[in-house]
């Protein structure tokens, strides 16, 4: 069997190819159980910590999209923290309320919120997770979410950027000011 040049470099062209493309695959960009079961409560949390006003806020510009996705990709080491955090904060509702934190009143979310932040709510449900803890990593990666670039999966349309008057960068790393 012989080979010409241009049937090798094809050859070779389309091995390097899809090596490019295997590590892609082996990434699983979503978690569906973690979609399903938290959704609204990330939610419900990042839309008070970065409510709408005349700007659109954590919720509308994809956040807890962008959560989700750092939490399959970059920020994997959190995800269980994530699961505990949520699931302490739903039975910690549950046993309070009778409601999931997402069906609370706007009020209610913000006391209880105010109260993780101190790292005041206690109970059982917090024994894996400190709710302090769990508050300032929900703070943390709801701010990188909404601050950071498009192209990480928050921010849609710059809003935060037009929220601060900054330039919409033209070319990624290419803003000067």
């Amino acid at each position: 069997m012989t080979y010409n040049r241009r049937a090798f470099i094809k050859s070779i062209g389309f091995l390097y190819g899809s090596l490019l493309l295997m590590p892609s695959c082996t990434k699983n960009i979503s978690d569906s159980s973690f979609d399903e079961q938290y959704n609204a409560c990330l939610e419900a949390l990042c839309n008070q910590i970065i409510p709408d006003d005349e700007y659109p806020g954590a919720v509308k510009t994809g956040t807890p999209g962008f959560i989700k996705k750092q939490l399959s990709l970059h920020l994997d080491y959190c995800k269980e923290n994530y699961r505990n955090g949520l699931q302490a904060l739903q039975t910690y509702c549950q046993n309070k309320f009778n409601r999931n934190f997402e069906n609370l009143s706007s009020s209610q979310q913000i006391n209880l919120m105010k109260q993780m932040e101190q790292n005041l709510l206690t109970g059982e449900e917090w024994n894996k997770l400190s709710s302090g803890s769990f508050f300032a990593m929900i703070l943390k990666h709801t701010m990188m979410g909404f601050y950071g670039a498009p192209r990480h999966g928050g921010n849609k349309g710059y809003a935060s950027y037009k929220m601060l008057r900054l330039d919409v960068p033209l070319v990624v790393g290419q803003n000067r000011y």
